[in-house]
């Protein structure tokens, strides 16, 4: 990749250095990628607004030693269409909760620079609960079982032994420091 533009979600954003930015993007064309934006938290800056979490943007890459996003427009703000949505506050917020969650484990179960274009339409299209993201990575939760009990009725993802887990093995193992995501919201079921 010398240069691409292409739309991008962005996953996750990071301090780097003194004033620039390092952005996790999931891709239409590139997949995942990790660039710097220069400059970014400098009071000025014209693409800070356009590379937060939780956007759909339009971003130019360009490789030199480092994967650098040159230019950016937003296209969509899924935190602030949340925001302004008619949802009650402490749904709003659950929900925000969930999108970031999902962002995290997308980050963590992709590879660099590998486009996947159904995992992409879902996060463009806003539609990121765990399941069907989960569904997409290969990890089917329709068909999953408890990895500890064998129980049907496995509601939890552990994402870092990529496993799932039914509720009560779930609430066992959240004692031993063990990082989980729940995959579907309280009032929605798995199948």
């Amino acid at each position: 990749m010398q240069e691409v533009s292409t739309r991008a979600i962005v996953l996750g954003s990071y301090p780097a250095g003194e004033a620039d930015l390092r952005v996790t993007l999931y891709t239409e064309e590139v997949g995942k990628v990790r660039a710097r934006v220069r400059s970014a938290r400098k009071l000025g800056s014209k693409l800070a607004a356009h590379v937060q979490p939780l956007m759909l943007s339009h971003v130019r890459l360009v490789q030199k030693n480092t994967v650098q996003v040159v230019d950016a427009l937003s296209i969509k703000n899924f935190k602030q269409d949340l925001l302004e949505s008619d949802l009650p506050k402490d749904r709003q917020h659950r929900r925000l909760r969930e999108m970031l969650a999902v962002f995290r484990m997308v980050d963590e179960m992709t590879l660099d620079e590998q486009p996947d274009k159904a995992l992409f339409a879902l996060l463009a299209g806003g539609a990121v609960f765990g399941k069907e993201i989960l569904s997409v990575l290969g990890f089917d939760p329709l068909h999953a079982s408890c990895s500890r009990c064998g129980s049907a009725q496995a509601k939890h993802f552990n994402i870092a032994d990529t496993e799932y887990l039914c509720a009560r093995c779930f609430r066992k193992a959240r004692g031993g420091g063990e990082h989980f995501s729940i995959i579907t919201p309280p009032n929605l079921p798995l199948s």
